[in-house]
């Protein structure tokens, strides 16, 4: 039987490339250009999250997918044992299959082999189901890396109002200057934060839960 999405996986490429002119923009926040290698890793950071975000909405769908046959599956069960309780009384049963014109034992059949159906379908859209992965938290932390590497100072947030560090909005100098210009670069059919103060709290919270010892980064911010 055919897979409806045995090309999907293919279809998923690197779309995204940066010119010199968008890369220069970026040097302005960070104080220099970046290296070759450093553009290149800003470069798959940005298509790993285009790729593994489009990957979570095609695994979303294979959810959507097998819950669907599950209810499909479960209907058809239910109707079997209903037409089979129908069966011991005979004059209904007789009656029923006479005035629609359908053979009993013809349906039946046909019943049980959509419900075998439907379970097998449901069966393999578990198979290709796959973990769902958090494509934000990882463009943050490789951009990180990049930033930092670069020269670009800390990373932290920042909460000021007026000038005055308190409440909202949130701020912080790696994600509006350097991530948040980074994500203009994602195609728009790519699902990502709707603005930057939104963006940095999710960083905060990023930041506030990793383990100092997990990750040498931490040593230079």
């Amino acid at each position: 039987m055919s897979n409806p999405r045995k090309n999907v996986w293919k279809k998923i490429t690197n779309r995204i490339q940066l010119d010199d002119k968008d890369f220069d923009n970026l040097a302005h926040p960070i104080g220099k250009k970046l290296s070759k290698d450093q553009r290149s890793k800003v470069v798959e950071a940005l298509n790993n999250y285009d790729r593994n975000t489009r990957l979570n909405q095609s695994n979303e769908e294979t959810k959507q997918d097998r819950k669907a046959l599950e209810k499909v599956a479960k209907t058809l069960k239910d109707t079997i044992a209903a037409l089979r309780t129908l069966k011991d009384e005979s004059t209904l049963h007789g009656a029923l299959f006479w005035r629609t014109g359908i053979k009993p034992e013809e349906e039946m059949s046909r019943l049980e082999s959509l419900e075998a159906e439907a379970r097998d379908l449901r069966k393999r859209a578990g198979k290709r189901g796959r973990k769902r992965y958090d494509s934000i938290h990882a463009l943050l932390f490789d951009l990180e890396e990049v930033f930092v590497d670069a020269g670009g100072g800390t990373t932290g947030v920042t909460r000021e109002v007026s000038g005055i560090t308190c409440g909202n909005p949130r701020k912080s100098h790696f994600i509006d200057d350097f991530v948040w210009p980074l994500l203009q670069h994602v195609p728009k059919d790519t699902p990502r934060p709707y603005a930057p103060p939104a963006l940095a709290a999710k960083w905060e919270e990023l930041r506030a839960n990793r383990p100092v010892g997990d990750d040498l980064l931490w040593l230079k911010l």
